[in-house]
């Protein structure tokens, strides 16, 4: 579920400052094109944080918005919203080989189904693929489906693989065990 239906604030100091201190709950940076980044606790103090500069992910590819939620289950509702959202700078690194494995266990077909060919590629970020509204239009900033994806180093096709429905969660957990590596076949 998104955030509650509200206007965008500029991310800036004067539009922070005026908010009320001790205001618990969550917020989301982001720019015009990506969620850079959902946090919890004293909404203004982690804001007037990133401004000055706290996390680096943050420095490194500036909000430009950002909106709010105050609520008294900040910790369930901070995972719900990047689950949601997947924001650039919230992302685990590493889940690589939980993908691998969870897709060898079961049993993905290495073959591409457009040309036959077994080579692939991992992407090694994970992709947020954006999701259009009822009227197929483009909510900004855009819920998205946390994937993992892989190209096919013969044709370019690429296959995509929602990672709640694999049971990777972004905390860098699998919600089954791993076994299995996966092997050409």
């Amino acid at each position: 579920m998104p955030f509650p239906n509200q206007p965008s604030r500029p991310f800036t100091r004067d539009d922070i400052e005026r908010l009320h201190p001790e205001q618990l709950g969550c917020y989301g940076l982001f720019t015009k094109y990506q969620w850079v980044y959902i946090g919890k606790g004293d909404i203004r103090q982690r804001l007037l944080g990133h401004l000055n500069g706290d996390n680096e992910c943050i420095n490194q590819m500036p909000p430009t918005h950002w909106i709010g939620e105050v609520t008294a289950y900040y910790e369930d509702r901070e995972k719900q919203l990047i689950t949601e959202f997947l924001p650039r700078c919230n992302r685990k690194k590493g889940y690589k080989d939980r993908v691998i494995s969870r897709l060898a266990e079961l049993q993905v077909k290495p073959k591409c189904e457009i040309c036959d060919h077994d080579n692939w590629t991992f992407v090694a970020q994970v992709i947020a693929v954006p999701v259009l509204d009822n009227d197929g239009l483009f909510v900004l900033p855009p819920p998205q489906i946390p994937s993992a994806g892989l190209v096919c180093n013969n044709c370019g096709n690429i296959r995509f693989f929602a990672l709640a429905a694999l049971g990777i969660d972004l905390e860098g957990e699998t919600k089954q065990e791993e076994k299995v590596v996966v092997q050409k076949k």
